[in-house]
């Protein structure tokens, strides 16, 4: 059976990294009934995810490996944010540790 995607909706799916797009196509390209699709849609457009999977009939678990990927690259993204900002000179000076700044500091007070 060719399901019919609406437009509105085909756009949402066309913005989507092309793994996840053709994953998604896939499953409704599956799909048995109408019924079923109407479900996928409305669990779309309400941003229910497990009503989603449901409909799809897809084990979360499945999408462990795609979770991984999401989390690695904001972690990515964070570290690159923080590679562009500006170097902060420590002001302890290379090689020292704040204790011994704070000793040298006191030590001057008591000296």
């Amino acid at each position: 059976m060719a399901t019919r995607i609406p437009a509105y909706l085909k756009n949402k799916i066309d913005a989507l990294e092309p793994i996840i797009r053709q994953a998604f196509l896939d499953a409704v390209a599956d799909m048995q009934s109408n019924a079923q699709f109407a479900l996928v849609v409305d669990a779309l457009e309400r941003g229910d995810m497990a009503a989603l999977y449901r409909a799809l009939n897809i084990d979360p678990a499945f999408l462990a490996p795609l979770d991984q990927a999401i989390l690695a690259a904001h972690y990515q993204g964070g570290v690159a944010a923080l590679a562009g900002l500006p170097v902060i000179i420590d002001p302890v000076g290379p090689g020292k540790s704040l204790a011994a700044l704070r000793a040298a500091i006191l030590g001057r007070r008591n000296g």
